[in-house]
């Protein structure tokens, strides 16, 4: 907004002006800016130069995100944890545990260990074997051909 004097009428005009936009966002554009954005955050606050809070509270003010209003009363939403594949070699879940490795209570670990080791050798084994029926069939119809 900006304010103008006129001197001879000795009133204040105020004059605002409002622009319509050169073009808007398609939802795809969109999208890709939110994404750089969250991007952005997540980089600041694992560097420490920002806490996550101080990202919660951006997103709330932010009338362009859908997160605008936000309540932010309450405590943050524990992170997801991460989600973890079963072991193909049998052994336990538990987070940052090598593939194949005992927890410390299963002191009969090595023969589960053993068994999901020759799980995952057949496995192979059958995917090899189809690998090489399924190649050798279409082997045999381009030679027809």
């Amino acid at each position: 907004m900006q304010t103008v004097s006129v001197p001879a009428y000795e009133e204040t005009l105020d004059i605002t002006f409002d622009y319509e936009p050169l073009r808007e966002l398609s939802d795809a554009e969109l999208s890709a800016a939110r994404k750089q954005d969250a991007d952005t955050h997540a980089v600041y606050v694992n560097a420490g130069v920002i806490a996550p809070d101080e990202v919660r509270q951006a997103l709330a003010k932010d009338e362009g995100s859908p997160y605008a209003g936000v309540d932010l009363s309450g405590p943050p939403p524990d992170p997801p944890q991460p989600m973890m594949e079963p072991d193909p070699l049998g052994g336990p879940q538990e987070p940052g545990a090598p593939p194949g490795a005992m927890s410390d209570d299963d002191a009969s670990g090595a023969p589960d260990l053993v068994a999901g080791v020759a799980r995952a050798i057949e496995a192979r084994q059958a995917d090899e074997a189809y690998e090489h029926w399924w190649h050798g069939a279409q082997d045999t119809e381009q030679t027809e051909a």
